[in-house]
């Protein structure tokens, strides 16, 4: 594999970002995945400038031009000899140096040249406090790895609920930001020793905040509900438009609790690379009659074709 950080391609061994970078130490950047379809990338104009806003909503520098990042998903996808194939890149903004880290800096050079420093002009200050700036840590890197997607899934999943995990809440709010992959392994890890593919987070009140597998979807009746209330642009465009008897069934988000699932009579997973797998046991207990049920079979077929008349190239 090819790794890209900061406008080169590394080998695996030789890719190496900080150990001072706060993604590394603290857990504080972004990862995103980026479905491609035989070289053809799935909404990305839309999908980096969502980027752009998250990370201004976590108060994280983004010092990159979208059109460099494009430039970079392609060279990447390129690079690793997928040749006209699928594959899913993951791309990471790290946060470089911590604010609290660069003040720190900031103030122990402010003591020790206190005396200097009343010597000098305005514009020597500046410039001081900025070059002390970019000595205290690295700056935000940009880092993508990429893998081929497997035209393999499972031919259905079992879940394990996890209630009152600790910061259960957060986690899967925290999907696309670094700190939420240790939270989500551990959950992950948890439901392995329960026999479960994956794990259904909950809060204490046995509220769902997602699932560590992707998007968890519940039908019941001609409702489909999902707790994933991060991508309702999704729900609206991809899921409506194939749906079986669209006139009759509709997507919505709601609060969802582990009750409702037990009353479900079909439920599914939308994984990050589009890919739908039914989830056929939750908590051992088999969800209608434990097998992908005709509404699920319609999706799972119909979503993948959806998403690659949807992809363009990214020039």
């Amino acid at each position: 594999m090819k790794i890209y950080i900061d406008g080169a391609l590394y080998a695996e061994r030789d890719a190496k970002i900080s150990t001072l970078d706060d993604s590394f130490l603290s857990g504080r950047g972004i990862r995103e995945h980026f479905v491609c379809r035989e070289g053809m990338f799935f909404h990305l104009d839309e999908r980096l400038e969502y980027l752009q806003t998250f990370a201004a909503e976590l108060k994280m520098d983004f010092p990159w031009q979208l059109g460099d990042i494009k430039d970079a998903l392609a060279n990447t996808y390129d690079m690793n000899g997928f040749n006209g194939g699928d594959a899913l890149l993951t791309l990471i903004l790290s946060a470089g140096s911590s604010p609290c880290c660069c003040a720190c800096a900031s103030a122990e050079n402010g003591e020790k040249g206190q005396k200097a420093t009343s010597e000098k002009t305005d514009v020597e200050v500046k410039s001081a406090e900025k070059t002390a700036k970019v000595e205290c840590g690295p700056a935000p890197a940009l880092v993508i790895l990429a893998k081929a997607l497997s035209r393999e899934e499972p031919a259905g999943i079992s879940l394990a609920s996890l209630e009152n995990f600790p910061l259960g809440d957060k986690i899967l709010q925290w999907e696309r930001y670094t700190l939420g992959k240790l939270g989500t392994f551990l959950a992950q890890a948890e439901a392995k020793q329960k026999a479960a593919d994956g794990a259904i987070l909950a809060d204490a009140n046995g509220v769902i905040c997602g699932c560590t597998q992707g998007d968890l979807f519940a039908i019941s009746g001609k409702d489909i509900f999902t707790p994933a209330l991060d991508r309702p642009w999704f729900l609206g465009k991809f899921l409506h438009p194939i749906l079986p008897g669209v006139d009759e069934m509709k997507v919505s988000a709601k609060q969802l609790r582990l009750q409702d699932l037990s009353t479900a009579t079909e439920c599914f997973l939308v994984r990050p690379c589009g890919k739908v797998v039914p989830v056929v046991k939750i908590n051992g207990t088999p969800v209608g009659d434990g097998n992908a049920e005709s509404a699920t079979k319609i999706i799972a077929t119909s979503l993948p074709q959806k998403i690659r008349s949807e992809c363009r190239s990214a020039f």
